[in-house]
């Protein structure tokens, strides 16, 4: 499964009286850049911002940005009205006034009379209310970034394996074309070089070992091999690693290095020209690598 590297992610997010909204922005980079541009009151928490992306982004240059609204502000009092004393309260009153045989009923300062009516409330520390609304936008964020850079992801793969089988297509050609390449390059080599020493007294046997030794160096089959077990290999990495752009950037440099040495051995023009269609292939694919994570 293949994600770009490119992509964005908005989130807008409430909690209490804290209202936030997370931009995180990435373009393709070597190595996992993080920057963040915070409020004064949530610089503090940029590390534990940094901290949770890196559990979910390897690669890239990323842009953090938060802004929002903090209202500190509470003028409540840090008390409730405990309803079930209220009430014990209230039979206790109306039990004393028939007792006593008064002619009233129990007012409100009577009430306020017991502190039992009332309780503390509990009220949520700010800065662990900031932190969940922090981290609760940044998730989201994430969430929508990450689905961005699959679908960027899946559509750079899907390019990739059409090159991919367009550089098999030619590799076949190559195979096919370098069958007879060694023998005539055998034959064009005797030839010229009866004709360059043919008043010349020489070992014909040997002269003819050594022309095919080197018409031999001439054979590309290892090189197409090779080229192929990297197409599989680039392929299966593509569809089945997490993280792809390390080790396909790796595999397409030795591609390269396969497709150098075909052209330093052919000596015929249709190769050559089809090590010239592969080397830019290639090259449109390293620069496609260079934005998967």
């Amino acid at each position: 499964m293949a994600f770009s590297m490119t992509g964005i992610g908005l989130s807008t997010t409430r909690k209490g009286k804290i209202s936030l909204s997370v931009e995180i922005r990435t373009v393709n980079n070597r190595f996992l850049d993080i920057s963040c541009k915070l409020p004064s009151l949530l610089i503090p928490f940029e590390q534990e911002i940094k901290d949770l992306i890196k559990t979910k982004l390897s690669r890239g240059k990323i842009h953090v940005s938060v802004s929002g609204e903090f209202n500190q502000e509470d003028s409540s009092l840090p008390i409730k009205v405990n309803s079930a004393n209220v009430k014990a309260v209230s039979d206790l009153l109306n039990h004393v006034i028939k007792d006593a045989k008064l002619d009233e009923k129990p007012g409100l300062d009577h009430y306020l009379n017991f502190s039992e009516i009332f309780e503390p409330v509990e009220k949520e520390n700010f800065d662990e209310q900031l932190w969940e609304a922090v981290e609760a936008g940044v998730n989201n964020a994430l969430e929508k970034l990450i689905e961005m850079r699959k679908q960027e992801g899946d559509a750079l793969a899907s390019e990739l394996v059409k090159r991919i089988g367009l550089i098999e297509d030619n590799i076949n050609q190559i195979e096919n074309l370098a069958k007879n390449n060694s023998k005539d390059a055998f034959e064009k080599m005797k030839e010229r070089i009866e004709s360059l020493i043919a008043n010349v007294d020489l070992d014909e046997n040997r002269l003819y070992t050594e022309i095919a030794i080197i018409a031999d160096k001439l054979d590309v089959t290892e090189e197409c091999v090779r080229m192929k077990s990297h197409l599989d290999l680039f392929v299966d990495t593509l569809e089945n690693s997490p993280y792809v752009g390390k080790k396909l950037n790796f595999l397409l440099q030795e591609m390269h290095r396969e497709v150098n040495t075909i052209g330093s051995k052919a000596s015929n023009f249709k190769i050559n020209h089809l090590v010239v269609d592969l080397k830019e292939q290639i090259e449109v694919m390293r620069e496609q690598v260079q934005n998967l994570e």
